[in-house]
């Protein structure tokens, strides 16, 4: 009995995982070499340049955008600047560099004020195999943004080269 419990509990769990993933959508940015998926449940707007993205309750949203600059200096300027146009006084922590999907990214964390409410944020700079940046940050509404976490990880560790961006840069490294 045990046992049919755990399997029917591995069932369902299985099946839940396969739906939220049916769910989401692919949104490439070919200019930068990289796509997204962003859960269906969540409106999306953009352009050929931006994507933004917010859940089912709007307590987190999200922005894509390819920034300008040839070294990281420079789009990491760039970043500081888009960020703190949409965020008021923010108070960002210690950058980390990471890798996601093989990519080197520049993240860093911290709090601020959006429209008078307090918010959390999550900044990362992104090398693209075709050598250009692309800015992602959340924002969450501040005592909310700890229960999509988990969703919002998902959503960037999502990101990831197109296949046609990783043929391009080994063709060029021949």
């Amino acid at each position: 009995m045990k046992k049919s419990v755990v399997s029917l509990a591995c069932l369902v769990l299985g099946l839940l995982l396969v739906a939220t993933s049916a769910q989401a959508k692919d949104y490439p940015h070919k200019p930068a070499g990289v796509t997204i998926s962003i859960p269906g449940t969540w409106k999306v707007d953009g352009d050929d340049t931006t994507l933004s993205c917010v859940n089912k309750d709007e307590s987190v949203g999200m922005f894509f955008a390819a920034v300008s600059g040839q070294k990281v200096e420079e789009a990491a300027r760039e970043m500081k600047k888009v960020v703190t146009s949409a965020v008021k006084k923010l108070k960002m922590g210690k950058e980390t560099e990471e890798k996601i999907n093989g990519m080197p990214a520049l993240i860093v964390d911290g709090k601020g004020v959006v429209e008078g409410k307090r918010v959390d944020v999550s900044a990362m700079l992104i090398h693209t195999p075709t050598g250009k940046f692309v800015l992602s940050f959340a924002i969450g509404k501040t005592g909310k943004w700890e229960k999509h976490t988990r969703e919002v990880m998902g959503i960037l560790k999502s990101l990831r080269p197109l296949k046609s961006a990783k043929k391009a840069r080994k063709r060029g490294k021949k």
